[in-house]
């Protein structure tokens, strides 16, 4: 606010975005980074940071349309070459918001190309990057041993370079480990990985895949209701947060473990409003479940 516009102004704007996004809050980062997208940005490093927080923001609160048409349209321009790491992180956007939208399959190849070209390039930033989106879209796609393989790499990695989101890429990835290891039926594994990526962040944020991994290490450990009711918090404060492709995501492992009845009218009206087919197939699959 002191300094009153300009390029600095700018790239604060844009950092304090990653803040918020960070710290959770994809409808308060939007808020900020928009109007730089829409031309407003002084200066190309602003852009770039304004774009690498909106991939991710735009396909957590459902506009994952937005983000692989933005991302589908990316070339290496110079503000690339200025920002190679930063231009490379808005690509994994790219690959986390197909895998958002259904194109699961999309994202894996993109994740795989991208994983292959930072190791022919020697460039352990971008294989850190890269192979954590490799082990999210092999769990999404359900190669649980593959998923698991990339992401204890990628957590290696981030513990001695944390990337451009700092703690937050590492909390996210342990996340993502600990909902895969739940679903391999290694409960004490996921409990582990769960309570590393809560103990790497220094205060509370809402990190998505962390909050979601939290219901599956509980029905790991056989605690079905406590599991349920998870869920339903994690959908709540997704909603609190604008963050409807989360909130229906919990939604679906709410429907997964006895709640459809609960959930089927709330999932309906997520898949009205969030881009993609994914969504949709959870809101007909807790349907058909009403009927099972």
């Amino acid at each position: 606010a002191a300094l009153d516009g300009g390029e600095l102004h700018d790239e604060l704007t844009a950092l304090g975005a990653m803040i918020a996004l960070s710290r959770g809050q994809p409808a308060q980062a939007l808020a900020a980074v928009e109007p730089l997208l829409a031309g407003a940005a002084r200066s190309e490093r602003a852009g770039v940071r304004a774009l690498l927080v909106a991939m991710s923001a735009w396909a957590q609160v459902g506009r994952a349309g937005t983000a692989v048409a933005t991302g589908e349209g990316l070339t290496a321009a110079e503000a690339a070459r200025e920002l190679p790491a930063v231009f490379e992180a808005a690509l994994v956007g790219l690959c986390y918001a197909l895998g958002v939208t259904g194109r699961i399959g999309e994202a894996e190849e993109l994740a795989r190309t991208r994983y292959a070209a930072a190791l022919e390039q020697r460039a352990p930033d971008l294989r850190t990057l890269w192979a954590l989106a490799l082990g999210q879209a092999g769990a999404l796609r359900g190669d649980l041993v593959g998923a698991e393989q990339h992401l204890t790499e990628a957590a290696l990695l981030l513990r001695h370079d944390q990337s451009l989101f700092g703690v937050h890429s590492l909390a996210w990835c342990l996340g993502c480990l600990a909902e895969v290891a739940a679903a391999r039926g290694d409960a004490e594994g996921a409990r582990v990985a769960l309570a590393d990526g809560y103990a790497v962040t220094p205060e509370p944020c809402f990190i998505a895949p962390r909050e979601i991994a939290r219901v599956w290490v509980a029905w790991a450990e056989g605690a079905a209701d406590a599991a349920v009711a998870v869920a339903r918090e994690v959908a709540g404060a997704a909603r609190e947060r604008g963050a409807a492709a989360v909130e229906a995501l919990a939604l679906h492992q709410a429907a997964r473990l006895g709640q459809a009845g609960e959930v089927a009218a709330l999932m309906a009206d997520l898949a009205a409003r969030v881009d993609g087919d994914l969504v949709a197939a959870h809101a007909a699959h807790a349907r058909a479940l009403l009927t099972a």
